[in-house]
């Protein structure tokens, strides 16, 4: 059995990065390769996908997700399942709620957007509301999973106001792919 030093979530904007090559993406590649060296353990949360279009059209299936993951390099990754919300989570690849669950989703909604219902949006809202949703969720897989990073280049994130609530309820540390790297140094 690997006993993987640190475990990593990835936000999907460090996966969408790598694809469109932005600025840093190369950094995300370094994490990826002390992955595949076993140096450490990368995690996505698997309504990722609902952030990401292909040819302009949502994603619609787990398996397009992975088929996408693959065309971008990255392979031998783990899901982490977020907790199931119609039109955002895949069946297979979620969780069923309870108060446990429920308690922490609802603290991190309340960091992360303190204006936005907690759950049933207005129709104009809606886009707005699943894009905060997920990223609520992507933190709840993140936190109720025990991993020990969790890295995006999502300024909401990493605001102070943000960052040190979300650590405090369990999210240990938020970086970005750089200070990750700067942080772990030469593993």
């Amino acid at each position: 059995m690997i006993c993987f030093m640190y475990k990593i979530t990835l936000d999907t904007n460090c996966l969408i990065d790598i694809e469109e090559r932005r600025t840093g993406y190369e950094n995300i590649l370094e994490i990826y390769n002390l992955h595949r060296n076993k140096k450490i353990q990368i995690a996505v949360v698997a309504s990722s996908a609902v952030d990401k279009k292909i040819s302009k059209r949502p994603i619609t299936n787990f398996m397009e997700f992975r088929v996408w993951l693959k065309n971008i390099g990255f392979e031998d990754i783990e899901f982490l399942c977020p907790i199931c919300y119609t039109n955002i989570s895949f069946m297979d690849y979620s969780v069923l709620s309870g108060p446990e669950l429920e308690k922490l989703d609802h603290e991190i909604h309340a960091v992360l957007f303190p204006k936005l219902p907690f759950e049933g949006p207005s129709p104009e809202i809606r886009a707005k509301w699943v894009n905060a949703k997920n990223d609520v969720l992507i933190m709840w897989a993140h936190i109720w999973n025990k991993r020990d990073f969790f890295i995006t280049r999502d300024g909401n994130f990493l605001k102070n106001s943000k960052r040190e609530p979300l650590e405090e309820l369990g999210a240990k540390c938020i970086l970005t792919p750089e200070q990750f790297l700067e942080r772990i140094g030469n593993l």
